[in-house]
C-alpha cells in the first residue's frame, strides 16, 4: 500500500495533486509539534520509561522518545556528539537548564549514568 502512495505523490496523482511540495516538510513537522503538544497536555503518551540511553550513541528514534525531544532537537544532539558531561547539551540550541533536569535520569555519558 505504502507504495502505491509513495507512486502517486511522486507522480502528483489523486489528492496529491494538491499537495504544495516547498510547504510539505514545514507542515507535517508542523503536525508532528502539535501533536507532542497535544500528548504532553493530555498525558497520552506519558512519560519516556525505557532504559537509560547513552546520548553518544542513541539513534535519533530513541532520542526522540525522551521527554521534549523532538525530531529536530534529536538531530540537533547527534550533530553536536560527542558530549562528556550533562553540561555539554546546554550548547545544543533549544536545551536549557529545564531541558536539562528533565532529561537528566535518562542519559549516560560513556558508561556512567549522570549524578
Amino acid at each position: 500500500m505504502q507504495d502505491l502512495e509513495l507512486r502517486a505523490a511522486k507522480l502528483g496523482l489523486g489528492a496529491w495533486e494538491y499537495t504544495d511540495w516547498e510547504k510539505f516538510t514545514q507542515e507535517r513537522n508542523d503536525e508532528r509539534k502539535e501533536e507532542r503538544e497535544i500528548e504532553m497536555a493530555t498525558g497520552a503518551k506519558g512519560e519516556y520509561s525505557g532504559q537509560v540511553l547513552n546520548v553518544n550513541s542513541a539513534a535519533r528514534d530513541e532520542l526522540m522518545l525522551l521527554p521534549g525531544i523532538g525530531e529536530t532537537m534529536a538531530n540537533r544532539i547527534i550533530e553536536g556528539r560527542p558530549y562528556r558531561k550533562l553540561e555539554d547539551l546546554d550548547d545544543v540550541d533549544g536545551i536549557g537548564k529545564a531541558t536539562l533536569e528533565r532529561l537528566q535520569p535518562f542519559l549516560l555519558f560513556n558508561a556512567e549514568p549522570v549524578k
